[in-house]
């Protein structure tokens, strides 16, 4: 967040408030909405479900009959200063 409110300042805004947030995606699907090649998908699979250290940590990655991971989302208001 840090290195989006400096942009943000950095462009002349003031943040009014900043909203971050986990969110849990199916790995099958977000396959699909991102249009992955077929080819590309076993890949993908592995890097994300396979993933350690501190990617592993952001990706948090559910194993199971239905594979998710995770991203984080921000949403900023700012106006201008």
């Amino acid at each position: 967040m840090s290195e989006w409110g400096a942009l943000v300042d950095g462009a002349g805004f003031s943040t009014e408030w900043v909203d971050v947030t986990r969110k849990t995606l199916d790995l099958e699907d977000w396959l699909e909405r991102m249009n992955v090649p077929e080819s590309r998908k076993p890949t993908l699979r592995e890097l994300i479900l396979d993933s350690e250290g501190q990617l592993r940590q952001y990706l948090s990655p559910g194993i199971g009959a239905e594979p998710t991971f995770d991203l984080w989302e921000m949403a900023l208001f700012a106006r201008k200063a």
